[in-house]
């Protein structure tokens, strides 16, 4: 890159040198050889490439500095939703350690509405138990034996 740069360098001042020298003969008035002419036009397109080219990097330079902005934007907006995301993963594992007492705490409960269920069931079964013997103890002395034959054989239902 360095000895293109030396080359273009010392090419311009060649083509500076011969152009000079080419405007003294205009000046004095002698008439201009075809590769003269042609030097000069050389001379205009070299310095309107490289206008060209110093608009063209320019306008490379402004559209490198858009793009670093909007990279930067865009990476100050990735990090905001990074912090976000993990705010929100924090929240999780905090409601995660709040559900797991509760979950036990649920469990207990179940198991003791299943012990409180059985001995209702079991009070349930005892009462239907004395009410059966009390019926039947009331009919044998209400009825006496056709009363008690009549229900224990299900006509007179008890259930």
């Amino acid at each position: 890159m360095l000895e293109v740069r030396a080359s273009e360098l010392l090419l311009a001042k060649i083509l500076d040198e011969l152009v000079e020298r080419i405007a003294r003969k205009v000046a004095e008035g002698r008439k201009l050889l075809d590769q003269e002419v042609i030097i000069l036009y050389l001379d205009q397109i070299l310095k309107t490439t490289d206008a060209r080219f110093n608009e063209i990097n320019k306008k490379f330079e402004e559209v490198n500095k858009r793009i670093d902005g909007l990279k930067h934007y865009i990476d100050k907006r990735i990090d905001d939703v990074n912090g976000r995301i993990n705010d929100i993963i924090k929240r999780v594992e905090s409601l995660e350690k709040r559900i797991d007492p509760l979950e036990f705490r649920i469990n207990s409960l179940e198991s003791r509405i299943d012990n409180v269920y059985n001995g209702v069931s079991s009070i349930k079964t005892d009462i239907i138990k004395i009410m059966k013997e009390y019926i039947v103890e009331k009919a044998w002395k209400v009825g006496g034996r056709s009363v008690f034959i009549k229900m224990f054989c299900g006509i007179i239902s008890l259930s």
